[in-house]
């Protein structure tokens, strides 16, 4: 690729996601932890004669089997077949730099401490070898995805290949005790191949605590360069007043068919094609009825078809899907309570449960105790009998359906509506915001035209214009739609210029919602988590250790007190563990058995003894150079003996 990749962070479950291809993680016993949830497709697997941690480490599925056209490619990695060992200094967290001066072994935090004068500043330093070891198995990840997919056109159809990985050794992988060290030294390596390859990557990872560090080592560097370069300053202002909705409880979603294209779903016209050759339709008849408006052309198809449920299931079984696209995966990562999608696909939904969230899909179950909650307007895959198609359908939709209505006008009157995907051309939602309109309208009309009230009598609320009901984010610039929606509608373009692809605009969606899903999380669940003791700001400490301190010395009877709950909620959300209850799989620290390990036992009680002298920049030493450059990531400097056996980005 000409221009350079860009790396997105996704909290959900790789196997799910939407991609070319995705790194499955093995050891060197070429073990697949059921979790991966792909041992369903996956034969036996007979481990090659030269598969070791110093041997080879790759297996492509493909040479093993044969693999679902509709699937993301896996590649089976070794990444977990050693375990980092535990910091000479803490003998808490995983050693990742040797210090050749002192023939010692330490975790980053201990080294920018240790290291922090002008003397020891000085002593030869590098990244140990384990650590390295990790970082190589995804280089070779890379560069065998490189060869693979260099004449191969992306999946999907997306402008891009698009390629997938998790925070690599911090499952069972053996680098679990040094999570944030990984992270800075994986998301650098990430860095680095998407400048010089051009590829897209997705840093995916299924546990709050994990996405959280990865944001955090993002806002580090996003302090010196720009990780969103691709968006204008105006694009990034929008998804930042965006961001600023959902963190406030103001923001509801209106998914449209556009948020599946990436994953491999037709639009309107492609799927009505597809409909008439299953109806025995000949190539001019399909040509002709996918030249009528869409609802009379279904009408047509669901006559051929023998009926409506004919066409009916037809349809859900055409959109039925078991992955998720990029869009949906960044969507369902923003926080908020309330989805309104015309889908018939499940594709939302998918996203949403694998981060664990009880979502709730109207109006086929009740929103009362959900996390979120998504309505169908137009029916769904498992209910195919309310799929909503044809020109009939449209017209008894306001009959049949009035409840749902007042559903979206309701949000539209209290919420701010985002548009992703969807044209505003639907006839049912036309007639929905007609209604809000006139209401809603109607009232200010009334206001500006009664006597009663001088001018110079109204409050400042009442003399500002009527609020605009919501946002769209549309591919490219069309002043036609943004005048006929002006009163109602903010209309953002992905291309302001209408200089770029299709393809090319609908990558540069996924980046915005990728910032703007960074600007929405608020997540702290890293920073009482040993290891990701790295990450933190000295500030960010001392309120770790107080906090700490705070609980070391709380009898147990103030523990019993009804507001403890409260403040324990709070704490989890820091990421604080509470002994005396089950560790839930966000909480699994890799054990077999979801028990704390035993060399990280100690590493919960903080040392309020050693003071703490590190720079806010500390961390971004290797990860962040300063300059006003252009970012150019550089590898981790190796010694000779490394460099033989390492292998490297070309």
């Amino acid at each position: 690729q000409n221009s350079p990749g860009h790396v997105f962070v996704v909290h959900g479950d790789l196997s799910k996601l939407a991609c070319d291809a995705w790194m499955l993680p093995t050891d060197d016993k070429l073990t697949i932890e059921k979790s991966w949830g792909v041992s369903h497709l996956l034969k036996p697997v007979q481990k090659p004669d030269d598969w070791s941690n110093d041997g080879r480490r790759i297996l492509r599925v493909t040479d093993l089997q044969e693999w679902p056209q509709e699937q993301s490619l896996p590649y089976i990695v070794n990444v977990g077949g050693i375990k980092l060992p535990i910091c000479a200094y803490c003998e808490a967290t995983g050693a990742t730099t040797y210090c050749h001066n002192d023939d010692t072994k330490l975790c980053l935090s201990c080294d920018l401490k240790l290291h922090d004068n002008k003397i020891a500043a000085q002593h030869k330093r590098e990244p140990t070898k384990d650590i390295e070891w990790y970082i190589e198995g995804a280089r070779l990840f890379f560069d065998t995805v490189k060869k693979d997919f260099a004449r191969v056109p992306p999946k999907f159809g997306r402008e891009r290949p698009l390629i997938a990985l998790p925070l690599i050794g911090t499952g069972k992988g053996g680098a679990q005790v040094s999570a944030g060290g990984m992270v800075v030294a994986l998301f650098r390596e990430l860095l680095q191949w998407t400048q010089n390859e051009g590829f897209d990557i997705a840093l995916v990872s299924i546990k709050k605590s994990i996405f959280a560090a990865i944001q955090v080592q993002r806002s580090r560097i996003a302090l010196e360069h720009d990780l969103w370069s691709e968006l204008s300053a105006s694009l990034k202002v929008e998804a930042e007043r965006l961001a600023s909705l959902a963190r406030e409880g103001g923001l509801v979603l209106f998914l449209g068919s556009g948020v599946s294209s990436s994953a491999g779903l037709p639009n309107w016209g492609d799927l009505l094609a597809e409909l008439a050759r299953k109806a025995g339709m000949t190539e001019e008849e399909v040509n002709l009825v996918t030249q009528m408006n869409y609802l009379d052309a279904a009408r047509v198809i669901e006559i051929k078809l023998g009926g409506s449920a004919a066409l009916s299931h037809a349809v859900a079984a055409r959109v039925s899907v078991t992955n998720y696209s990029l869009v949906c995966g960044l969507l369902a990562g923003i926080s908020l309570r309330e989805v309104i999608t015309t889908n018939y696909n499940r594709m939302y939904e998918l996203a949403c449960q694998a981060i664990g969230l009880d979502l709730a899909v109207l109006p086929y179950a009740p929103a009362s105790s959900c996390d979120r909650w998504i309505l169908k307007m137009h029916g769904c895959v498992s209910h195919p009998e309310d799929i909503v198609l044809t020109r009939e359908h449209y017209m008894r939709y306001s009959t049949n359906r009035s409840a749902l209505s007042g559903i979206v006008q309701s949000l539209l009157i209290t919420r701010h509506m985002l548009f992703v995907g969807f044209s505003l051309k639907d006839d049912n939602f036309h007639r929905i915001i007609d209604e809000v309109r006139r209401s809603v309208r109607k009232t200010d009309s009334t206001r500006e035209e009664s006597p009663k009230v001088e001018h110079s009598q109204r409050t400042a609320k009442e003399s500002l214009p009527p609020a605009k009901f919501g946002t769209q984010l549309s591919l490219s610039e069309n002043s036609i739609t943004k005048m006929l929606w002006t009163q109602d509608v903010d209309v953002v373009a992905m291309d302001e210029h209408d200089h770029l692809s299709r393809k090319q605009q609908a990558r540069t969606l996924e980046i915005f919602l990728d910032y703007m899903l960074y600007q929405s999380t608020t997540t702290t669940r890293f920073l009482m988590n040993p290891q990701y003791d790295v990450l933190l700001e000295p500030g960010q400490r001392a309120l770790r250790d107080s906090l700490g301190r705070l609980l070391s010395d709380l009898p147990k009877l103030a523990k019993t007190a009804p507001e403890f709950e409260l403040v324990k909620k709070l704490l989890l959300e820091m990421g604080w563990k509470d002994e005396n209850e089950p560790m839930t799989d966000d909480e699994d620290l890799g054990t077999s058995d979801g028990a704390i390990a035993p060399e990280l036992k100690k590493s919960w009680q903080p040392n309020y003894d050693s003071p703490t002298k590190l720079k806010s920049s500390d961390c971004l030493k290797d990860s962040c150079p300063k300059t006003s450059e252009p970012l150019k990531v550089q590898s981790p400097t190796t010694s000779e003996e490394e460099k033989t056996d390492s292998v490297t980005t070309d």
